[in-house]
């Protein structure tokens, strides 16, 4: 199957396509060497995209200097494109690391914002110097800034997905299953185009147990109202939730337990992939 613009499909077909369009990618390796393009190529993209550094997504008085610090997004927009779809995406690093700014972030924003699909890459706080549930606020804090802003440069404040892998494949999660995040900042969560879970957790994340001191975090499973489980609806954006055959063998069952108990309360609108040859990582 031959895709020569993502966002010209977006408008003709199912918005979830995006989503399905990330299986691809992944299948074929696409995300796994998005950092190996050689430069001539990395130069042609960088020529077809507009990067905007360190966009606020919090404002305020009261604001802490960490959430100065770090409530901070990038944008990676479509030049010469109207009305494009917006991918919001969290780096990865368990919620207690990382950096939007991180090799693989940076190259798979740039690939997606030259095929015409802009990419706002976020930082959010990291525990333990901050608790749950403060970076699942400031991740609805952004996808909220974002949607508000998009139609500033062109794009289409309708058509916003959001994603991740691993740990932030579990902060979109539970922006999708708990309305009360995005409402927060003015978002119903249905308006979500859809969510793109790469091997994200689906249970309470393991960092939450280990700040609240269970013992043996990685491996004492958890559901509880920090779990995108336990806040199972009929009424959510349609999910995408991809794992790999080289997960480990309790993530690949989160997914699974998280279709299950989705299907079971009549939501019909999450979407699996096992992808084969991979590993968590790749």
């Amino acid at each position: 199957m031959q895709y020569n613009s993502i966002s010209g499909k977006i408008g003709r077909i199912a918005i979830f396509s995006l989503c399905q369009f990330v299986i691809l990618l992944i299948s074929i390796g696409f995300i796994q060497n998005c950092k190996s393009s050689s430069t001539g190529q990395a130069n042609q993209q960088k020529n077809l995209i507009e990067f905007l550094e360190n966009i606020s997504y919090k404002t305020g008085d009261d604001l802490s200097e960490y959430e100065k610090e770090r409530c901070k997004l990038d944008l990676y927009l479509p030049q010469g494109k109207m009305d494009f779809p917006l991918m919001v995406w969290f780096h990865g690093g368990s919620l207690q690391r990382g950096d939007k700014s991180d090799s693989f972030t940076k190259a798979l924003a740039e690939r997606f914002a030259g095929e015409g699909v802009a990419v706002g890459v976020v930082n959010y706080r990291l525990s333990p110097k901050v608790k749950y549930p403060s970076y699942i606020d400031d991740a609805a804090a952004s996808v909220a800034c974002a949607m508000n802003h998009i139609s500033e440069y062109g794009g289409n404040p309708g058509a916003v997905f959001i994603g991740g892998h691993s740990a932030v494949g579990y902060l979109s999660l539970m922006l999708a299953l708990q309305p009360a995040y995005l409402a927060g900042y003015g978002v119903d969560h249905i308006s979500i185009a859809g969510i793109i879970s790469i091997g994200g957790q689906t249970f309470t994340h393991y960092a939450i147990r280990e700040e609240r001191g269970l013992p043996n975090p990685e491996t004492t499973p958890l559901i509880d109202e920090g779990a995108p489980c336990f806040h199972a609806r009929k009424s959510a954006p349609p999910i995408l939730a991809v794992w790999s055959d080289g997960d480990s063998p309790d993530r690949k069952a989160e997914n699974r337990y998280l279709e299950a108990i989705l299907n079971k309360v009549g939501n019909n609108r999450i979407y699996t992939k096992e992808i084969k040859n991979r590993n968590h990582w790749t």
